[in-house]
């Protein structure tokens, strides 16, 4: 990436981010968490985490660009504020236009099966072992009933189909929220199973 093209993206996630009220506060967040992620990091190519996470802001869950709406309730009728979602679509478009300069990030490392498929990144390539590895998910995992994090810690079986503990721990990743709320050093989230291939992580997601 060129300084240029960085400076550039850094500079349209600050002004989407400074359009945006307590009612957009966890996409704010974010906005600013992965802003300050690309201007810290200085070296030449962009962390593949981060080409990741700059895409999930216009296509990502728990809260994307595209879920934004500006307006107002007036005598019970939402009037929108055209002006403002006139700008804050002209920067997104500025945005998407951005990544595709981006190079494409690489393939999940493994699939997390719990209620669902979830693809994993491991955060470092040598954590392989059974005592655990720090894994980067999505779509993001809930860590309570307004709290969700894109990084677990996984202990256990690493053969596919392995059955493995799912925590998160405080200070593994950034993590998100809906709502003001605390998070505990370690949460236990409870049990699921990895795979290397999606189509077997798939066959495996329990059936309603």
């Amino acid at each position: 990436m060129t300084s240029e093209l960085r400076q550039a993206i850094a500079s349209t996630l600050d002004a989407l981010a400074s359009m945006l009220d307590r009612e957009h506060a966890a996409l704010a967040q974010r906005l600013r968490r992965t802003h300050d992620e690309l201007v810290d990091n200085q070296s030449p190519d962009v962390p593949d985490a981060t080409v990741r996470r700059l895409r999930r802001l216009t296509t990502g869950t728990m809260g994307a660009m595209s879920d934004v709406t500006f307006g107002a309730l007036v005598d019970g009728r939402w009037v929108p504020d055209d002006v403002r979602e006139r700008r804050f679509r002209d920067l997104s478009r500025e945005f998407r236009d951005q990544l595709a300069s981006l190079p494409p990030s690489s393939v999940p490392n493994l699939y997390l099966v719990t209620d669902r498929v979830r693809e994993g990144w491991l955060i470092d390539r040598g954590s392989h072992g059974q005592e655990g590895r720090n894994v980067e998910v999505q779509p993001p995992i809930w860590t309570g009933s307004t709290t969700w994090s894109e990084f677990v810690f996984l202990r256990g079986g690493i053969d596919d189909g392995d059955e493995v503990e799912i925590t998160v721990e405080q200070g593994s990743g950034p993590s998100g929220t809906t709502a003001d709320a605390s998070v505990h050093p370690v949460i236990q989230l409870g049990r699921g199973r990895v795979f290397a291939r999606r189509d077997a992580a798939e066959a495996a997601v329990p059936k309603l």
